[in-house]
């Protein structure tokens, strides 16, 4: 039986030969390339966690912005509902000239109608009442308890013609008004007849509540 010198089959470089010398530079080269890859892979890394950061703060700047522009419409709406409920209606010299320009020519009574308990109504009434009593009509006053609709000023008169005659002077001279299929019988307080009143051809005019602005933001 042959034997074999397991050093026949298994030979080591011997210290301080060539292929040491290779063996080492190249275990240097493998750690040296996994030191740069390492390296790199640290190097992206930092580079895509800064780009998500600045990412981050833009959609941050972003969102600080639309919440501000959002607060700033928010309190000039609320100043424009402030500044509606605190400035009443009023008519002008321009309006009450416009107004007993065009009423001068128009031989109808008004009932002035307005909601009870709304003051600024009352208010704007009086001057109504005021500008048409300067030109010789006569007012009767009366309130009822509820009401509807979007408009401020409604007018009704049994004649379509006349109610519709009004409706465009108030709406010329800068009071929106719009006319009435049918007569105000809402329940309420029909106000005292002035001497002389014309009840067969009175010109209803009601004084709707004051619309105010309105928002919502939820």
């Amino acid at each position: 039986m042959q034997t074999t010198n397991i050093t026949e089959r298994f030979s080591f470089p011997k210290k301080g030969s060539q292929n040491s010398y290779l063996g080492w530079s190249l275990l240097i080269a493998v750690v040296a390339s996994l030191c740069s890859g390492l390296g790199t892979g640290y190097i992206f890394f930092r580079l895509d966690h800064a780009h998500s950061s600045q990412a981050l703060a833009y959609k941050d700047a972003q969102i600080a912005l639309l919440t501000a522009q959002k607060q700033a419409v928010e309190a000039r709406a609320k100043a424009d509902q402030i500044k509606a409920n605190v400035v009443w209606r009023d008519i002008s010299d321009e309006a009450r000239v416009c107004l007993q320009s065009d009423f001068v020519n128009l031989r109808n009574d008004f009932e002035i109608i307005t909601l009870a308990g709304d003051a600024e109504a009352a208010f704007m009434a009086d001057q109504t009442q005021d500008a048409l009593e300067g030109i010789d009509r006569k007012v009767q006053r009366s309130q009822i308890f509820s009401a509807r609709g979007i408009g401020e000023y409604y007018i009704y008169n049994k004649n379509p013609q006349i109610a519709s005659s009004v409706a465009t002077t108030l709406s010329h001279c800068g009071f929106p008004a719009r006319t009435m299929p049918a007569p105000i019988t809402a329940a309420g307080i029909a106000g005292p007849l002035p001497a002389g009143f014309d009840t067969s051809s009175t010109v209803q005019l009601f004084i709707n509540t004051r619309k105010k602005p309105h928002f919502s933001f939820d």
